[in-house]
């Protein structure tokens, strides 16, 4: 499995809201050693938002991460359809990157 970077720092912001730290520190890691090479036609070569990495995690580590997500998600939905839909979608397309 593969993610970009955006979704990756932004899944991490997202657990440490939870106080998820051995994940956080997987997916640090994962920043730190997994970065995919870009191609030679890439232009970004040096811009690491352009950059996806190699996920490592097992399963069950990834399941715990959709959780949280989706934890943090349904906070989005209020009651008379009066939620943060901008919100809302913006956690459903980050639950997406990680099924």
């Amino acid at each position: 499995m593969t993610i970009d970077y955006l979704s990756l720092t932004n899944t991490i912001k997202a657990l440490s809201e939870s106080g998820k730290v051995k994940l956080i520190d997987k997916l640090l890691d994962i920043l730190r050693h997994n970065e995919i090479p870009k191609s030679a036609k890439n232009k970004k070569k040096n811009d690491i938002t352009t950059s996806h990495f190699a996920v490592d995690l097992n399963d069950t580590e990834i399941d715990e991460i959709i959780e949280v997500l989706q934890e943090i998600q349904l906070q989005f939905v209020g009651e008379d359809g009066d939620g943060n839909d901008q919100d809302y979608y913006y956690y459903l397309e980050l639950i997406d990157r990680w099924v």
